[in-house]
């Protein structure tokens, strides 16, 4: 549903749809250095 700049409509979803993608994006990383940190504390701990 398209409307012209007047319309409101237009203006908010894409950013509703890019702050959706922004959020799984944070998700998916944030998750990712919860890993990396996890695999830099073992890492540590089998060291001498």
């Amino acid at each position: 549903q398209q409307s012209d700049w007047t319309g409101q409509s237009a203006e908010k979803e894409p950013y509703q749809e890019i702050a959706e993608i922004y959020k799984i994006f944070q998700k998916w990383f944030v998750q990712d250095m919860e890993d990396y940190n996890n695999l830099l504390v073992e890492a540590s701990i089998e060291q001498p």
